[in-house]
């Protein structure tokens, strides 16, 4: 009879003589590992220089060699070119950068070239990895007399490129032409800046490890993400008036550590809607489901996120608006990755441990407000809470902990942005001329202090947190507990979720003054001072966490 052992012992089969058949044939292994949509990693060597773009018939690699796998010591002699089912990599030697195709349709599409800033000569390309999960060159490349190495890495499956900044590189340039650069803050407000936000032909930017590239047409972002906190961005710029343009993008490198260059594409991944013109207009229903944010543009990059919705959309039918995705919900398709996806794919955190690591909050275990409660609604809700009540005291009062820490930062902050505020007044009495230095500066702190002061009532106090938490520990064991607990832990959340709202504001103003002081020292040098005091001030802010 033809049961499942059987059906198992053949399908083994059929794998060990496929298998064989292809180790043992390199052409029948060749051809069929050289189809356009295959998901694994295929190095090749063009043999030639390529002469165009890469183009879906060229993929197919015909008069191309493969570089077998696990074999490192291959000498190209034409191009190197590396890919996965969603991305193409294209190291052109003699060249400057590699170029980045992306290839969620029928054509691959140029998104980038990634390349040493100073522009520099390719020189040597070694293959440090080759096989069915990753593939990875090291190119050398030549600055005059300064040699600089760049890692580029592509794994099955992946949409990102992993960078690996190498001896002498200092700065990465990424050469592409978004419509507009985010800089999200997953709790507070994103900044969006275009071409025209941008006074001269590049501008610092207030991010930390991450920032979005909305790139022309609404069917692509770009996500770069770093794993240090303490490197710069900036965007460049070419061209007045309206030609202006951004062209490309400079993020500061730091050896061994890596940087990742994403790409989410899906038909309408975002897309931006001014009053002047409403094609696509903001009632317009989102292409897939997700945790959609709307950012009301204002000047000079600021905005004001909004979790998209029919009310936010029919409140803000005449403002200028830009849309896209941050995070899955549990309808989101499987084939599209958001923002959040890939935070979680390259540094490991979600946006919440990750404000937590870069202030140096809380423990290893992140008791945060939102796990701690739901680990405990699933205790009360599986009649389990009477069993370790001594582990559901711990966990809350580390919870507390970490609330009482975010409340000292946040005041902090306070006080940053009341002798930020004060300096300014000094120094205008002091010296009138600083005017035009002091007065795009001045807003920030003002509107800092009363962010903190708006939402003081809904931060509570931490005896309200603790009064909260001894009310979850008097429920235990008692008769219907689980909708008393479920209102009690719902008003912790919104503790947490204003001290993050908080967090995530404050420290984005932070970065934001350092950013602008440094652009402002440019344009004032008579402020030199007072610039330089307060973007010290800033920098101290950031650095020494709570």
């Amino acid at each position: 009879m033809f049961d499942g052992r059987f059906a198992r012992y053949w399908f083994f089969f059929l794998v060990f003589t496929i298998g064989s058949t292809l180790s043992l044939n390199p052409t029948f292994a060749q051809t069929n590992r050289q189809e356009p949509n295959a998901p694994f990693t295929i190095l090749f060597d063009t043999g030639t220089p390529l002469t165009s773009s890469l183009t879906a018939e060229l993929l197919v690699g015909n008069r191309w060699t493969r570089i077998p796998e696990d074999k490192t010591n291959h000498r190209f002699q034409g191009d190197a070119v590396f890919l996965n089912d969603k991305i193409a990599v294209v190291l052109r030697n003699p060249g400057d950068g590699a170029e980045i195709y992306t290839r969620a349709g029928t054509v691959p599409q140029f998104r980038a070239k990634i390349s040493p800033r100073p522009a520099a000569d390719l020189r040597t390309i070694s293959i440090v990895e080759n096989n069915p999960g990753a593939v990875q060159l090291d190119v050398q490349y030549q600055y005059g007399n300064k040699n600089l190495a760049l890692g580029y890495r592509l794994t099955t499956g992946e949409s990102n490129l992993e960078i690996h900044p190498g001896a002498g590189a200092e700065n990465l340039s990424i050469k592409t032409k978004p419509e507009y650069i985010i800089v999200p803050d997953f709790f507070g407000d994103d900044m969006v800046f275009s071409a025209g936000s941008v006074d001269g032909n590049y501008l610092y930017l207030p991010t930390e490890k991450f920032l979005l590239g909305a790139l022309a047409g609404g069917n692509a972002l770009m996500m770069c993400i770093w794993e240090s906190n303490d490197l710069d961005a900036r965007i460049h710029c070419s061209g007045n008036g309206s030609e202006k343009a951004i062209t490309g993008l400079e993020i500061q490198c730091l050896r061994d550590k890596k940087i990742w260059i994403a790409w989410l594409e899906s038909p309408k991944i975002w897309r931006h809607v001014s009053p002047k013109n409403q094609t696509p207009s903001m009632a317009e229903s989102p292409p897939f489901s997700a945790k959609w944010r709307m950012n009301i543009l204002k000047n000079q990059g600021e905005a004001q996120s909004l979790p998209y919705s029919d009310e936010s959309v029919n409140e803000l039918k005449d403002a200028e608006c830009l849309v896209y995705p941050i995070d899955r919900d549990l309808s989101t398709p499987l084939s599209i990755l958001c923002p959040i996806d890939i935070m979680k794919n390259t540094l490991g955190v979600g946006p919440c441990q990750y404000i937590l690591e870069v202030e140096k909050l809380g423990s290893d275990t992140h008791p945060t407000p939102e796990q701690v409660t739901e680990w405990v609604e699933k205790q009360f809700a599986r009649k389990k809470e009477k069993r370790d009540p001594q582990q559901m005291k711990e966990n809350l009062e580390a919870m507390l902990a970490l609330l009482r820490q975010s409340r000292a930062r946040i005041q902090e902050y306070g006080d940053f942005a009341e002798s930020l505020l004060d300096l300014c007044e000094k120094t205008a009495q002091a010296k009138p001329n600083l005017a035009a230095a002091i007065n795009p500066l001045r807003p920030l702190f003002e509107n800092l202090s009363s962010v903190i002061a708006a939402r003081s009532d809904a931060m509570k106090t931490p005896d309200d947190a603790i009064q909260l938490t001894n009310r979850i520990l008097d429920l235990v064991g008692t008769d219907n507990s689980l909708p008393q607990c479920r209102s009690l832990c719902s008003q912790i959340r919104s503790i947490g979720g204003t001290q993050d709202y908080l967090l995530s504001k404050c420290r984005m103003t932070a970065r934001w003054v350092r950013q602008q002081c440094r652009m402002l020292s440019v344009l004032h040098p008579q402020a030199v001072e007072f610039l330089t005091e307060a973007q010290k001030r800033a920098e101290k802010m950031l650095k020494e966490k709570g």
